[in-house]
């Protein structure tokens, strides 16, 4: 299993600790985010002496005011210098301050995403109906995206899966209902599920990212091993 979001290079986590736990309980692969700039040299060092972590170097949407005036050069740099390195944690959050810079900062980055076809982790929260629009912009161009986090109004299911989106669900879902998290589960469409602990705020380490499948599945009726191997099959598909 792989988790499909988490932050090894925040600072509430030991990630050599971490990895070396969650691989003991059978996590084989890490996607791991960046918030903002001061994370991504470490990020890029972890990286290369974990070759099971896949870095993702962004400006996360809480942070868009912690940036030097250089940062999008520092980031292209970063994408040009790491192949195989995603784009994230970028987006929009319209329950925090200066939205009008978030959209700013999110296009730039989104811009890049899409000139070096990486992988792109998106934090939403309140802003769909903006992502839509910005996303169909690129809708030819798109290189493949993840909705972290998933839990929006199913009504946006169809439309992100159009351009291509997967969607990660974290335990943040738990704080919905049962039912209400099982109707986005079971709306999502198979090939497009992940399973995220987003660690440390999610789950506290990805070493307790099986537990996590197990809750899910229970929730929607279905056997451990079907949606172990659902979300192995489609983050590897991801990745390819």
């Amino acid at each position: 299993m792989k988790d499909a979001h988490l932050h090894l290079t925040d600072k509430r986590i030991n990630a050599e600790k971490v990895i070396a736990s969650a691989k003991l309980k059978g996590v084989e692969g890490f996607l791991s985010c960046s918030a903002k700039p001061d994370e991504w040299q470490e990020l890029k060092a972890l990286t290369k002496s974990h070759p099971e972590v896949v870095s993702f170097f962004g400006v996360h949407p809480w942070y868009v005011n912690d940036i030097s005036s250089s940062w999008q050069d520092e980031l292209e740099s970063l994408l040009k210098e790491n192949p195989k390195a995603g784009v994230g944690e970028i987006g929009l959050d319209k329950a925090k301050p200066d939205y009008d810079k978030q959209k700013e900062v999110f296009i730039r980055q989104l811009a890049l995403a899409v000139k070096y076809r990486r992988i792109t982790t998106i934090h939403s929260v309140k802003a769909h109906e903006d992502l839509l629009t910005i996303l169909k912009q690129y809708k030819k161009s798109l290189p493949p995206l993840v909705l972290h986090s998933y839990s929006a109004p199913l009504s946006f299911i169809k439309p992100l899966e159009e351009l291509g989106c997967y969607f990660s669900i974290s335990p943040f879902i738990l704080k919905k209902s049962e039912k209400a998290a099982a109707e986005i589960l079971l709306s999502i469409p198979k090939d497009r599920l992940l399973i995220e602990t987003d660690a440390p705020d999610g789950l506290k380490s990805p070493e307790l990212l099986s537990g996590f499948v197990m809750l899910l599945a229970n929730i929607m009726g279905w056997g451990y091993i079907k949606l172990e191997n659902t979300v192995t099959a489609n983050i590897e598909r991801l990745l390819k």
